[in-house]
């Protein structure tokens, strides 16, 4: 963040009004101790900046120039350059300093000629994009109180800026930040002023954050979204409704999910220093509440980034289809065991019919290995070998996939869970892959056991009906993975709080 300080004080060092941009300043750069913003500081008193000439040559013939060659063309580079703007200056007659009054007039430059039809007052639109940037303004007076005293001051910032556009940080009696005998007290609001300064960054860094949100995943319901900066002591709310967001700092309903995160680690993540989820991982940050949200996070925020992704790396194929590596098996164990003949070349027909399906859908190594392996093992019962044996090899090949998949860097169900997670960007994150190893590894288990009892029960007078019967545990191993990879993950995220 770049922050520039417009000290408009004729006491320059010695303004006191400096003394609380100064502490404000100490509580931005304490909430951002691992990415320090760049602050510069321009002293108006001892600038070369004369009157405007009102001759509008920054208008009509040299757009955008000011005839005056003075400092005030380094005064708006700095204007641009800023993201955020501190306005620093004591109150006069009710109003700003005269030199810093001459610095706001001489800011025609940065407008365009003509007036917006679409406002109250016919204003000038902004020769440059100054929707990013924000504005602060910080004041003493010698009065007991600023309380009305600073009306024509937030009158012509509302004109310049838009109401609601900045912010003020007004403060009365600040001739007794000279008083020695006083610092105590002063000392306290200082702090407070410091505290202010950290709240802002926070603040201003929430509402960018928000500002990222993507209209287009709203679900029917609005999610409430909780930031709690732990090591700031600051919690505010970000609520993400159907057409756009907002953030509140006073709320009383229960959130859908609260994250609880030092500051410098969010800002971390949110520049890519440090990728969300591993930082999950490792315990630096913890989540409670839906954490569903949270896998799907990147549906959410990102839009801008999202849309070029689709845009620049278009997916012809569609998306991964777990039916496809299911359905060849499942068509084998109950088809072939109730006629080994038929069966088998109906299974041979399902494989040689699915590959036509992927002109739609996105083919995996696992749908080819399905196929060829269901294709075999018909063949096997074709050419008369026993169906106590070839059936039970089936059920181990398949474990036996499922379980070598578990060692890879993509474990199998991570190919097809993916679709509901942000499609392959959900396969750099860490606690997906982890989720989807376990479960992978334990389908690998059960249809490497799955052989044993296979066996015993064609050895009986049920062994036609083994598929249906072997459907049962796989049914309840579904169901226990859809619940595994809500749990699992949230476990991790409530488990890491601090």
């Amino acid at each position: 963040m770049n922050v520039l300080v417009i000290n408009g004080s004729p006491k320059g060092e010695q303004s006191n009004t400096l003394r609380l941009t100064n502490a404000f300043l100490e509580g931005v750069c304490d909430s951002q101790k691992d990415c320090l913003p760049a602050i510069e500081r321009l002293d108006i008193a001892k600038m070369d900046i004369n009157p405007c000439l009102g001759c509008f040559s920054c208008w009509k013939t040299t757009p955008g120039q000011c005839c005056i060659r003075d400092d005030m063309q380094a005064v708006l580079e700095k204007l641009l350059w800023a993201d955020l703007t501190i306005w620093s200056f004591p109150l006069y007659y009710f109003s700003l300093p005269g030199k810093l009054k001459t610095v706001i007039d001489r800011q025609l430059p940065l407008s365009l000629p003509f007036m917006e039809s679409d406002t109250e007052n016919g204003g000038h639109p902004p020769r440059y994009d100054m929707s990013g940037k924000k504005i602060l303004l910080i004041s003493t007076c010698g009065f007991y109180t600023p309380k009305s005293n600073y009306d024509s001051v937030t009158a012509q910032f509302d004109k310049i800026c838009g109401k609601g556009n900045y912010t003020t940080l007004f403060c009365g009696e600040g001739e007794l930040f000279r008083v020695p005998e006083l610092s105590n007290r002063t000392d306290e609001y200082l702090a407070v002023v410091q505290q202010a300064g950290q709240e802002y960054a926070s603040l201003t860094f929430t509402k960018q954050m928000a500002a990222l949100y993507n209209p287009t995943a709203y679900r029917g319901t609005d999610i409430i979204l909780d930031m709690d900066y732990t090591d700031i002591g600051k919690r505010y709310r970000i609520i993400l409704g159907k057409a756009e967001s907002r953030v509140v700092e006073q709320f009383h309903k229960k959130p859908t999910t609260v994250i609880h995160t030092p500051f410098s680690v969010w800002q971390s993540i949110a520049a890519g220093e440090i990728e969300g989820s591993a930082a999950l991982m490792k315990h630096l940050y913890s989540v409670e509440g839906d954490f569903d949200f949270m896998l799907k996070w990147d549906e959410y925020f990102n839009q801008h980034q999202k849309a070029d992704i689709v845009k620049d790396k278009p997916t012809p194929n569609g998306k991964t289809d777990m039916r496809y590596v299911l359905i060849p098996w499942i068509v084998f164990w109950i088809a072939a065991n109730i006629h080994a003949f038929w069966g088998s070349m109906i299974s041979i027909f399902v494989c040689c019919l699915l590959p036509l399906l992927f002109y739609k859908t996105k083919k995996t190594v696992y749908d080819v290995i399905s196929g060829a392996l269901v294709s075999i093992f018909s063949i096997l019962l074709l050419i008369n070998l026993p169906a106590v044996i070839v059936t039970p090899l089936s059920y181990f090949a398949f474990g036996i996939m499922w379980s070598l998949s578990a060692c890879l860097k993509i474990p199998l169900s991570a190919e097809y869970s993916m679709n509901d997670y942000g499609g392959e960007s959900a396969l750099q994150n860490p606690m997906f892959i982890k989720t989807n190893r376990i479960l992978t590894a334990a389908w690998g288990i059960l249809y490497l056991i799955t052989p044993v009892w296979t066996y015993f029960i064609m050895c009986t007078d049920a062994g036609s009906y083994i598929g249906i019967i072997n459907s049962i545990l796989p049914a309840i191993m579904g169901i226990f993975t859809v619940w595994f990879q809500k749990w699992y993950p949230k476990k991790i995220a409530r488990g890491s709080r601090k």
